[in-house]
């Protein structure tokens, strides 16, 4: 009788840390990717140089709410010259790629920072380069 007991706690306790697995898989936040074009890529930057950023993002949840346009970039020791549009290309996966310039800059590092901000975590990802 009394392994019987423990058998059916062990299975409640399994049972409930596979529901708490479930529970916080599907509140992941979005998953961001970037990296440098490698026509660009290379150990260390000079001011002046001018890249390519791919960067893509894997939207983990399959009803966000937060358009792919609300993404934000900041950037420091480098500008963002421009973008093209955000591609979907998977019904939960966008790419996009950002043209930028090497500027003068106190910081050791070039960084681009890219964020998606709502109330399921959202997203971030921090690209940091080195310069000469």
């Amino acid at each position: 009788m009394l392994a019987k007991s423990k058998t059916k706690g062990l299975i409640l306790k399994a049972l409930f840390a596979a529901g708490l697995l479930l529970i916080t898989a599907s509140s992941m936040a979005c998953e961001i990717h970037m990296n440098v074009a490698e026509k660009n890529q290379k150990e260390k930057y000079d001011i002046g140089d001018e890249l390519v950023i791919e960067v893509e993002i894997v939207l983990e949840h399959r009803n966000c709410d937060v358009a792919i346009e609300d993404t934000k970039f900041t950037s420091s020791g480098c500008k963002i010259m421009g973008a093209t549009p955000w591609k979907q290309t998977n019904p939960n996966t966008y790419t996009r790629k950002l043209k930028v310039t090497v500027t003068k800059d106190i910081k050791e590092d070039i960084m681009v920072v890219c964020k998606r901000s709502c109330h399921k975590d959202g997203g971030l990802a921090k690209l940091t380069l080195n310069r000469n």
